[in-house]
C-alpha cells in the first residue's frame, strides 16, 4: 500500500514584535530572547508562538503502519543528532541522515544514511525524496541564508509537511551579534516557505563547558570573556527531548520554544558546582575578548566565527543572557536537568587523567 502523507500546510504567519580551551566549543552556544540583540531591558516575552495545524495521531504511526512519517535528520552526527536519533528510534519512525560521508557515519544500523552538504544542492533531491518531517541543524556561516533558501526550495518541492528548525535564542535579522542575526533571516525564510515549522532556541549548552575540561584537569581552572554574566544553561539531551517530541507529536507547529535549563548560572557558579562534584576545586577566569579571540585561532577556529562569538559573549558579559523558561517542560512533561546533574553525568571527563 502507498504510503499516505499528512496533508497540513502552514502558511507564514504574522510575527510578533521583534523580538574550545579560551572557551571554545565548535558546537556553537547561543543566547536567550531577551530584546538583548536591540536594547538591554526589552524583554520580548514570546517563547511560544503558535498556529494550528491539522495533524492527527494517525500521522504519527511507527514505522510499518502506511502513515509512517518519514524523518531526515541534519547535524545528524553531531551532539544534537545523535542523541535525537537515540531518543527517535523508540518511535519506530523511519529515520534518515543527511550526511556528508554516509560510509563513514558512525550511526545506529537502522538510521538509513544520504549523502548530503549544505553547500552543494545537488544533494538536497535525492535526501529529501519521501521525507515528511526535518531536523534542520546548520552551523552558522555567512552562507547560510543563502544555502537554507536553496534547501527549503528543494524541501517544497519534496512535499516536506513540517521543519524542525535549531535556531538560536534571540534569533532576529536586525541582531547586534551576526549568528542571532543569520537565525532571525531563516527563521522568516521558512515561516514564508508554505511548510510548517517550528522553531527551537536553545540558550548555552551545558556540554559546551567540556570543552574546558583540559584546563580544569590539568590546572584547576579555564577560561572565557563573560565576566558576572549568568546564561540559563540547557542540556543538549534536553534538546533532543524536545525536537523529538516536535517531530512526532501534533500541536507544535507554528511555535517557538526558548529552551533553558532550570536555572541561570554564571561561570563563576559553573566552577562551583564543577569543583563540588569532582572534590577539587575549580576557578572560573574571566579574559578579554582579545585574548578569547587569539586562544581560538591558534585552535583553528575561523576568524569569522571567532568575532561571533565574541559578540554573543559581550551580550553575556552585559548581562543580557539569563533568561530561564520552562518550555523543556511545557513541551516534553519533565523538568529540564540541572547543571548539577550534568556535571555528575560528565564528572570523569573533568578529572585529572591517570599518569
Amino acid at each position: 500500500m502507498a504510503r499516505a502523507r499528512a496533508t497540513a500546510r502552514v502558511t507564514s504567519a504574522n510575527r510578533p514584535p521583534s523580538e574550545n580551551e579560551s572557551g571554545v566549543t565548535f558546537r556553537i552556544p547561543m543566547t536567550n530572547t531577551r530584546d538583548l540583540f536591540q536594547r538591554k531591558g526589552s524583554a520580548i516575552g514570546w517563547s511560544v508562538r503558535q498556529r494550528p495545524g491539522n495533524f492527527t495521531a494517525e500521522t504519527f504511526a511507527g514505522a510499518g503502519h502506511p502513515n509512517a512519517i518519514m524523518i531526515l535528520i541534519t547535524g545528524a552526527t553531531g551532539q544534537i543528532g545523535r542523541e535525537l536519533i537515540r531518543q527517535l528510534i523508540p518511535t519506530g519512525a523511519p529515520l534518515r541522515a543527511f550526511v556528508r560521508q554516509p560510509a563513514r557515519a558512525d550511526l545506529p544500523a537502522s538510521v538509513e544514511r544520504v549523502a548530503g552538504d549544505f553547500s552543494e544542492p545537488t544533494t538536497f533531491v535525492p535526501a529529501l525524496r519521501g521525507v515528511d518531517h526535518v531536523f534542520l541543524l546548520q552551523n552558522p556561516n555567512p552562507a547560510l541564508p543563502a544555502e537554507q533558501a536553496q534547501w527549503l526550495e528543494a524541501a517544497r518541492a519534496a512535499g516536506v509537511q513540517h521543519i524542525v528548525k535549531l535556531s538560536a535564542l534571540g534569533a532576529q535579522p536586525r541582531s547586534k551579534a551576526r549568528i542571532a542575526r543569520l537565525h532571525g533571516e531563516t527563521e522568516q525564510q521558512l515561516e514564508a516557505s508554505g511548510i510548517g515549522w517550528t522553531h527551537l532556541r536553545p540558550s548555552f549548552f551545558m556540554q559546551n563547558t567540556l570543552a574546558f575540561a583540559t584546563t580544569i584537569a590539568r590546572e584547576g581552572k579555564f577560561y572565557a570573556p563573560t565576566g558576572a554574566g549568568a546564561m540559563g544553561f540547557v542540556d543538549v539531551r534536553d534538546i533532543a527531548a524536545v525536537a523529538a517530541v516536535t517531530l512526532t507529536q501534533p500541536g507544535h507547529q507554528g511555535r517557538t520554544y526558548t529552551l533553558t535549563g532550570p536555572a541561570a548560572l554564571n561561570h563563576a557558579q559553573v566552577a562551583e558546582i564543577i569543583g563540588a562534584t569532582i572534590g577539587r576545586p575549580v576557578e572560573f577566569v574571566d579574559i578579554t575578548a582579545d585574548q578569547f579571540k587569539a586562544g581560538a585561532l591558534r585552535q583553528g577556529l575561523a576568524e569569522w566565527l571567532a568575532d561571533g562569538l565574541n559578540e554573543l559573549y559581550a551580550l553575556v558579559r552585559a548581562g543580557y543572557t539569563g533568561l530561564v523558561t520552562a518550555d523543556v517542560q511545557t513541551v516534553t512533561g519533565r523538568p529540564p536537568r540541572s547543571f548539577a546533574e550534568f556535571a555528575r553525568d560528565h564528572a570523569a571527563t573533568f578529572q585529572p587523567r591517570a599518569a
